[in-house]
């Protein structure tokens, strides 16, 4: 740790966004509170969600000194937006903070230039910005990272905060998991229990997500019916409560399903660890499955480059078509009518979770087969 680092006696982290956000934040949080372990620390996060923003969904999990949230949502006005950013500034100046770390997603000119007009209220607030170099170039993939993905967004702000806060030593670690607790388990066992399931009967649904990025739900249901019907499993629909209609039209039908949508983001994240494998669109429960280790079969839409906001690890299978238009970062569909996530066929979706399933359960568990000897 440099000289500076060990003076400073007051640092925080300030980042915006959700569920995602915050999880492919992780690395750069844990890198920051080992460079500042000896300074009073904050975590600050701004967001549309108070239980997904990084600063409630770390609180006891994250040794940071306080956590704050202040809700920024995008359909806020621009006075009301100035007044949160002027908030944020009073909060800084209020508790003394020397050095301020900016974790930003720097993937597009947009989120680029916000992030340049943001810094005059962090300065504002009486702070150095550390880690404010920001550009375009994507990070070369000799860097060695973790499945060596176009992991940019948290690749990018992990390489910046450690260059800003000491040049001279190399990276320590890039640690990615979920800090879960001891209580998050008990309650996973007791969920399960309560709902009359064993763990290694489990396989994560995630249906629900900005529907940009998000896979037809007959999709879904055609292949959770093929899944149930050659395997005794039991599909467990994560998401927030407000996602039940989709959830609904997924498992419409089905012989046996289990809900368990909207409940407290440590319980969720012990029973995705629980689960045999996730399926679902791009989305943070995604990301929170594969911060708990669980393998994903995962749909993408082609609107962000190849590798962004891939889940972390090597036992993930991304379905993503690579169109024309791949890259578009469109919010809205109109002219494609969301083309390359139509493409995706059901089948091939259906014929992976089956290989998954025969690979690495039924040699394991000979009582899941199901007729696969008259086939």
């Amino acid at each position: 740790m440099n000289k500076k680092n060990k003076n400073c006696a007051r640092a925080a982290y300030v980042m915006e966004g959700s569920l995602g956000d915050s999880l492919i934040s992780l690395p750069s949080l844990r890198l920051f509170l080992s460079k500042y372990s000896n300074a009073e620390t904050m975590l600050i996060s701004l967001g549309p969600s108070v239980e997904l923003g990084a600063a409630k969904l770390f609180q006891g999990r994250l040794p940071f000194t306080k956590f704050v949230h202040i809700q920024n949502a995008p359909s806020d006005s621009f006075l009301r937006r100035i007044s949160k950013w002027l908030k944020l500034a009073l909060i800084l100046r209020t508790n003394g903070i020397e050095e301020c770390i900016y974790g930003i997603r720097s993937e597009n000119l947009i989120s680029i230039k916000r992030a340049k007009y943001h810094k005059s209220f962090l300065k504002m607030g009486g702070c150095k910005i550390l880690a404010d170099e920001i550009n375009l170039k994507y990070l070369e993939d000799s860097l060695k990272f973790p499945n060596n993905l176009h992991q940019s967004i948290s690749r990018d702000t992990f390489q910046r905060i450690s260059n800003a806060i000491d040049k001279q030593n190399p990276i320590p670690f890039f640690d990615y998991h979920f800090p879960l607790t001891h209580e998050d388990d008990i309650g996973a066992k007791r969920w399960l229990e309560e709902n009359n399931i064993t763990s290694d009967r489990c396989i994560a649904v995630c249906v629900g997500s900005n529907s940009f990025v998000r896979w037809n739900i007959n999709n879904y249901r055609s292949v959770l019916e093929g899944v149930i019907n050659k395997f005794d499993v039991i599909p467990i629909f994560f998401g927030s409560a407000n996602e039940l209609l989709l959830a609904e039209a997924a498992y419409k039908n089905l012989i046996r399903y289990k809900l368990a949508l909207g409940l407290p983001m440590g319980l969720t994240a012990s029973l995705l660890k629980r689960c045999i494998f996730y399926i679902g669109n791009d989305t943070g429960t995604m990301h929170l499955a594969a911060s708990v280790g669980t393998p994903c079969v995962s749909i993408f839409s082609a609107r962000s480059p190849k590798g962004h906001w891939y889940p972390w690890g090597d036992n993930h299978i991304i379905f993503r078509l690579d169109i024309d238009c791949a890259g578009c970062q469109l919010q809205s569909c109109e002219k494609r009518k969301l083309e390359c996530l139509e493409m995706i066929q059901p089948n091939e979706v259906l014929q992976v979770c089956c290989d998954y399933l025969s690979n690495y359960l039924v040699d394991v568990h000979p009582n899941y087969r199901k007729n696969l000897s008259s086939e």
